[in-house]
């Protein structure tokens, strides 16, 4: 890259406009920017031999942030137990989210209400293939770190299914309110609760009146 020029490289009081920048400079930011980002130009990155996912990138840069957050160079054991860390977070992250998207293909597409025990049995499948799933995931740490994550997963994921349980539960009340008795009783309590709200209102009216006239015509409550 060419230099940017002494206003911008040396100027204490340099803002960042870009007339201050030299304009070869500008010009190469452009090229190199737009040449970083052909498709040619990416390549999957691989950890222990294994493609490493958006949500495994994000659980690594946790990790490593805190292995650095003393802005010490931590030791190499330190690095290799934060990379086993982030590796079966990932996993366990992947994992869950392999869960919801199985309960919720059949729970959000299913209209009907669904009974408690097809709902658990549900539940029971899609834990299981999670934790196939986790268990087919490449991890780094040993069988020992991984069963950790793994009883982590598997409680994590009976929390979830109170989620679908109050979905559910939703659904159960709004085919209750399309039945027949439902609809009928509801009718019968706007009807009767109209009828009061007029009787109220005619009352209060009344009231307003009389405090208007009786002064007027020397109206008293007692006759």
């Amino acid at each position: 890259m060419p230099h940017p020029g002494l206003k911008a490289s040396t100027n204490p009081y340099f803002d960042g406009k870009l007339a201050d920048i030299e304009p070869l400079f500008r010009v190469q930011v452009v090229n190199f920017v737009e040449g970083l980002f052909q498709e040619k130009m990416f390549q999957i990155k691989e950890i222990n031999g294994q493609k490493v996912t958006a949500t495994e990138l994000f659980e690594y840069f946790k990790i490593y942030s805190m292995a650095f957050e003393d802005n010490r160079m931590p030791n190499p054991n330190s690095l290799l137990k934060a990379t086993a860390e982030a590796n079966n977070l990932a996993a366990k992250a992947m994992a869950k989210e392999f869960y919801s998207k199985q309960m919720e293909s059949i729970i959000f597409k299913q209209q009907s209400f669904i009974n408690s025990e097809q709902l658990e049995k549900i539940h029971m499948d899609s834990k299981l293939k999670s934790v196939k799933f986790f268990e087919s995931i490449k991890k780094m740490g040993g069988v020992e770190t991984s069963r950790v994550y793994m009883k982590e997963l598997i409680f994590e994921l009976d929390e979830l299914l109170s989620k679908y349980f109050a979905h559910n539960q939703m659904k159960k009340s709004t085919e209750s309110l399309q039945t027949p008795f439902t609809l009928l009783t509801l009718v019968f309590i706007n009807y009767i609760c109209a009828d009061v709200l007029l009787c109220v209102i005619v009352g209060l009216n009344f009231l307003v009146l009389f405090k208007i006239y009786q002064p007027k015509y020397g109206l008293s409550s007692a006759n």
